[in-house]
């Protein structure tokens, strides 16, 4: 057999190679969201359930914290006096949509946190200010008052995130 020969049968070999390879690896075109359902578990009181999750017609086991219901949100009412917050702590499961109600009861205060670029903005004494935000991140985080030396002297708590 001639050099051309066994050349062009490698050659053809590496195309069929690099072609199946190519087939069989190649992702779906299909967007991950189409053909997506959620089962949740029969038994809510099992602390080992799982829930199944399709995505393209494959099963795929999901932990049923996991899964967040869009219209579930968990609501804080907040007040502020002169150097404290009435909540010390607020605690939610990541993923958790968070509402908090700010309330002001005296003075100029205000309820920031950084790591949600959660900001009520200043309010006076008997006004209300109301924040939305998505606990993506696990931790614990400070919410503090920014007036002054508020935060200094003691106006802040922690948002738990677990």
């Amino acid at each position: 057999m001639s050099k051309n020969k066994i050349l062009l049968i490698v050659v053809i070999i590496i195309i069929i190679l690099i072609g199946a390879f190519y087939i069989y690896k190649k992702p779906s075109n299909q967007p991950i969201t189409e053909n997506t359902q959620v089962n949740t578990p029969v038994d809510d009181q099992s602390d080992n359930s799982v829930a199944l999750e399709t995505i393209n017609n494959q099963a795929i086991a999901v932990a049923p914290e996991e899964i967040q219901s869009a219209s579930e949100v968990k609501e804080f009412n907040v007040s502020g006096a002169n150097f404290s917050f009435s909540l010390k702590e607020i605690k939610v499961k990541r993923g958790d949509k968070v509402k908090i109600v700010f309330t002001n009861n005296e003075g100029f205060h205000d309820l920031i946190i950084d790591e949600f670029k959660v900001n009520t903005g200043q309010i006076k004494a008997s006004e209300t200010k109301t924040v939305e935000f998505t606990a993506d991140k696990t931790g614990i985080f400070e919410y503090y008052c920014s007036v002054g030396q508020h935060r200094a002297n003691g106006m802040f708590g922690q948002l738990i995130v677990e």
